[in-house]
């Protein structure tokens, strides 16, 4: 940390730490002054747990950390540096990780100490003379030297302008309505390295799964029908979202509060707040719901997370979910309290549940479809299937689990892949006059 020169046009620092699953400490624009790095440092507090699952960390920071919404310039053309120190052998697979973060153009320093595997190390760094090993904690001072007199020889990486080759038209002729599949991990990594998908659905393919491929997709009867294919890029820039989190804080969640509490954060990690393109808002409801701060109470990504680190469940049973989307739709999704539906932005909730709600959603679920709003319905084994897809846009919004510790584990990636798909297809793309335009006879 000395030797950086921490400013928010100079170096920029994130710490991580992992065991089961990671953890952010601070983002890359969380501070912009050395004092405060070193002071939050200095705050720091051992995360315990285990196994160690470092290629799920991995991917993790290559997801949430060196993006542009958390303070990343890789599109600027600043270098990506990783440092892993790692105190023993991994529990999860940290090939796929570690090359997608060096086919980005991230330069990863790996520092192995007690048990840490020497081949693991070595797999991580990509690169032997990033890869060390020190006996105990006591001997990093000589490998501190190294790496830092290697990351001052790092140029910056060569950043190419999206090309107007790099799209792919996906096409589906077969008489069946889905794919036999899973498509929403390979469709990540090819729009993480600039791919552009348009889709075009023949006979009785998929709606929503053509959408999830490309959110501007074309259903025709028979292909001959398609006269015209022109393609307009749009800028990342037109894409706003206003984002609603309501989540069940009753008595019968309150053993498991903390897990619903960390979902919610490592989600909104990954917005793009500071900009302003994302707004982020919470409520909670039991008996009857509650306000924890609205879409204009926050300006900055770092105010948001520290609210929600802080949010403890409101208590009060049994559980109204009607009434909590009544109150989202009334108090939350509206002008004075910083929705911006009017100016095209796309309206999204996200609904954690707990248990089966006491009075219906119907009205309520259908009356926020009608306003425009796209609904997530995540459920636990407590909750009840059929409220949760009444309560979805779609029933592929629909998400279940069996207990709330997982929830962050298994889904978080899932229902941010659909959020940003959904995002995608908003209407302010399109008044911007982007996009794939196709005309048929």
């Amino acid at each position: 940390m000395e030797t950086l020169s921490v400013d928010k046009d100079k170096d920029r620092v994130s710490v991580v730490q992992y065991s089961r699953e990671p953890s952010v400490d601070f983002l890359l624009n969380t501070y912009n002054t050395k004092q405060d790095v070193a002071d939050s440092l200095r705050r720091l507090r051992h995360k315990g747990g285990e196994p160690l699952n470092t290629g799920a960390a991995l991917q993790y920071v290559k997801d949430n950390v060196l993006t542009a919404s958390s303070g990343s310039r890789h599109q600027q053309g600043v270098p990506q540096i990783l440092i892993l120190l790692i105190g023993g052998r991994s529990s999860d697979d940290v090939r796929n990780a570690a090359e997608n973060l060096n086919e980005m153009g991230v330069t990863t320093f790996v520092v192995g100490i007690d048990h840490a595997d020497t081949l693991e190390i070595q797999s991580i760094a990509q690169k032997s003379d990033r890869a060390f090993h020190a006996a105990d904690i006591n001997n990093l001072s000589d490998i501190e030297q190294l790496i830092i007199s290697t990351m001052k020889e790092i140029k910056n990486p060569a950043i190419k302008p999206p090309s107007h080759g790099k799209v792919v038209m996906v096409s589906s002729y077969t008489g069946g309505r889905n794919s036999n599949d899973e498509i929403l991990g390979p469709l990540e990594r090819l729009r993480n390295v600039g791919i552009v998908l348009f889709g075009i659905g023949v006979n009785n393919a998929d709606r929503f799964e053509m959408e999830q491929l490309a959110p501007t997709a074309i259903l025709i009867k028979q292909i001959s029908h398609l006269i015209l294919f022109k393609y307009k890029p749009c800028s990342s820039s037109s894409i706003k979202r206003d984002i609603v989190f309501l989540i069940d804080g009753s008595d019968d969640v309150r053993k498991s509060f903390s897990a619903i509490r960390e979902f919610v954060g490592k989600m909104v990690a990954s917005f793009d707040l500071d900009q302003r393109k994302d707004k982020v808002a919470v409520v909670q409801y039991s008996n009857n719901a509650e306000l924890n701060f609205n879409l204009d109470t926050y300006k900055t990504k770092a105010d948001v997370l520290k609210h929600i680190t802080s949010l403890k469940p409101k208590g009060g049973r049994p559980q109204y979910i009607g009434a909590g989307l009544q109150f989202v739709k009334d108090n939350v999704f509206v002008p004075n309290a910083g929705s911006r539906q009017h100016e095209g932005v796309k309206q999204i909730l996200i609904v954690l549940a707990g248990g089966r709600s006491r009075d219906s959603p119907r009205g309520p679920a259908s009356m926020l479809k009608t306003a425009g709003v796209t609904t997530f319905a995540i459920g636990s084994r407590m909750s009840n299937s059929a409220e949760m897809e009444m309560i979805s846009s779609n029933p592929n919004f629909k998400y279940s689990f069996k207990k709330w510790l997982y929830v962050e584990e298994h889904l978080k990636d899932q229902v941010k892949h659909m959020v940003n798909l959904m995002s995608l297809s908003g209407q302010t793309a399109s008044r911007k006059g982007c996009g794939v335009f196709a005309g048929w006879i």
